[in-house]
């Protein structure tokens, strides 16, 4: 029942004789000190990208499995190679053919399991399959949470039974958290430089279905929300019936209500979607450069550290507040952004801030060694990315977050769960690009989009109005209100028109202490029309033809001349076409009746 089971799950078939290769170390270390060696323990040079080995994780007892890397190599008897993750300190890093750079696999805690495969079925295991044993398998020096393990030299054969029960101190000697002096050689003891290495093998993309992939290490995910359906009335029922003071809470009653947590591989394949360029299908947008890049050069598994590559920002960066992949805000996608694989880098872990020195690859965005400011186009993006996590994971919303916090200040700290709170800044600077750079086309097809694959919305793109409800009196004048009053806004009343008919949207603003200065009208849900003159205040299109009745709603948002927003929305109701079958019958009729007319007179006699 056993090999049943775990050949469903693999869709391998599990054999008693394989290739003697098994996982000779473990490292479960701080942070993302993690890595996993793998040696060949045999007297043959083994292949590992011709044999289809790969190394998959198992994460919290699951039987399916989250993420996964092919691996690639030749390993020479006596060799090793060492897959560590890409987030690791040097020490756990190796150049390849003896090392992997992985950001899938080796995002392991000390309760994941570890299997490793090949084309003839599972070889090796570590941890016990569909079991969750809390925070890890084993007691006191051997547990195998904030340790180093290694496989003792007697052991030569991998553990192929994935779910018997696992006692690390059978086959494994244990060593202090963050012991990385013994990866790349077999054995319990420290590498003295004399282990044969590996070569480079058969090179090949390590991912888990190459040929379909739309990227590295990317797969499938499915949509469980309709852009289509989208109510905006209905989805903020909560926050729309809030008083001033309880707006807060209900706002992250609505945007909790239904969120699917992603895998951090799935989040690869999500940003494919949410950012991908309009003006061409095969290419992301690069959130600090720009750049439009092709969605398959992701900086995934030996890719990693390829500069030119791209790959996943935490806008609201990871080390404040949820450092580990299984904390819910690791892989929301709303502030996860594609970026350069160096721009990455350069950022960090700063806070938000104006000034600084010019990026040297993207000048438009500055950084000093504590803030980073990006460029003026996505400045209100980043602020409405930082007001949603703010607002997301208030104290007491989820168990695996801390109570994330907007903060008017620099060089915040970094935190993890257990200190309670993630703070990052700066607040009022968020504040003010929000009026700078209002939403727009994009980023709100990117909130749909989000909305389809993880199923909740960024409440301050869908109502901008709210974050000076909710930040004003943070950042506003001395009377601790805003200074700069917002325009008031109307978009119409709701309208019921026929398919294929001309409507005009008509919004009317006003603003007490200056002039209005822009006009953009939106379509936020239903069948998408094209609208025309979307940059006044009237704006016109042709409702598209529909099988059956079907609501479109638009949004306008206006912008005053200090750069402050208003927005509003109006519902079109657009009437099924009606096809007249009674009229259409009777021409046929007459048709035919008049040619058989024509024919009796052609060959009368």
């Amino acid at each position: 029942m056993k090999i049943q089971m775990l050949s469903a799950v693999l869709g391998l078939s599990v054999l008693t004789s394989h290739a003697n290769v098994v996982i000779t170390e473990y490292v479960e270390g701080g942070s993302s000190n993690k890595a996993i060696e793998i040696s060949n323990l045999g007297s043959a040079d083994v292949d590992l990208a011709a044999g289809g080995y790969k190394l998959d994780l198992f994460a919290n007892g699951k039987t399916e499995s989250t993420n996964g890397i092919l691996l690639q190599g030749l390993l020479t008897p006596g060799s090793s190679i060492v897959v560590y993750n890409n987030g690791a300190t040097d020490a756990f890093k190796f150049d390849a053919p003896l090392g992997m750079s992985d950001a899938s696999a080796t995002y392991f805690n000390g309760d994941d399991a570890l299997v490793l495969s090949n084309a003839d079925g599972v070889i090796d295991s570590f941890g016990q399959l569909g079991t969750d044993p809390g925070s890890n398998w084993g007691d006191g020096d051997f547990a195998t949470k904030d340790h180093t393990l290694r496989r003792k030299v007697s052991i030569t054969q991998g553990d192929v039974t994935t779910d018997d029960a696992f006692d690390p101190s059978t086959e494994w000697s244990t060593f202090a958290k963050d012991t990385a002096d013994g990866l790349g050689c077999t054995g319990e003891v420290a590498c003295d430089g004399s282990q044969p290495l590996p070569t480079a093998g058969t090179l090949i993309v390590d991912s888990t279905t190459p040929v379909d992939e739309i990227c590295t290490n990317c797969p499938d995910i499915t949509k469980i929300a309709d852009r289509a359906t989208y109510v905006q009335a209905s989805y903020y029922a909560n926050a729309n019936a809030a008083e001033a003071n309880a707006l807060r809470a209900a706002i992250t009653t609505d945007i909790s209500a239904v969120h699917k947590q992603l895998s951090y591989s799935e989040v690869w394949t999500a940003l494919t979607y949410t950012d991908e360029d309009p003006a061409n299908s095969d290419n992301i947008i690069l959130l600090y450069s720009g750049r439009s890049i092709a969605k398959k050069d992701n900086g995934s598994g030996s890719a990693s550290s390829n500069q030119d590559f791209w790959n996943r920002e935490h806008t609201w960066a990871k080390s404040h507040g949820f450092p580990e992949t299984s904390q819910l805000g690791y892989t929301d996608i709303h502030h996860l952004r594609p970026t350069d694989v160096s721009i990455n880098s350069d950022r960090g872990n700063r806070d938000f801030d104006i000034g600084g020195t010019s990026n040297v690859e993207a000048p438009a965005n500055m950084s000093t060694a504590d803030t980073w400011e990006p460029r003026d186009e996505v400045k209100g993006d980043v602020a409405r990315m930082m007001f949603y996590m703010d607002v997301r994971y208030d104290a007491g919303t989820e168990t695996t977050m801390p109570d994330l916090i907007l903060v008017d200040s620099v060089g915040t700290a970094t935190s993890t769960l257990s200190d309670g709170t993630g703070e990052l800044g700066k607040l009022c600077t968020l504040f003010d690009w929000h009026s700078q750079d209002p939403v727009d086309t994009l980023e709100t097809n990117r909130n749909h989009s989000i909305y389809e694959y993880q199923g909740n919305r960024n409440p301050f793109i869908d109502h901008p109005e709210w974050v000076d409800s909710l930040y004003a009196s943070a950042c506003g004048g001395a009377d601790g209100g805003d200074a700069n009053e917002a325009p008031t806004v109307s978009a119409g009343d709701e309208q019921s028109v026929a398919s294929a008919a001309n409507v005009t949207l008509t919004a009317t603003a006003t603003d007490s202490d200056g002039s209005i200065a822009s006009y953009d009208w939106t379509q936020t849900s239903g069948k998408t029309a094209t609208i025309t003159n979307a940059d006044s205040a009237s704006a016109t299109f042709v409702t598209p033809k529909v099988g059956k009745d079907e609501s479109l709603v638009f949004m306008v948002t206006v912008t005053d001349d200090l750069g402050k927003t208003s927005t509003a929305s109006v519902t079109i109701n657009v009437a099924a076409e009606v096809i007249n079958t009674e009229s259409s019958g009777g021409t046929f009729y007459f048709l035919i009746a008049g040619l058989t007319l024509l024919s009796v007179r052609r060959f009368k006699i």
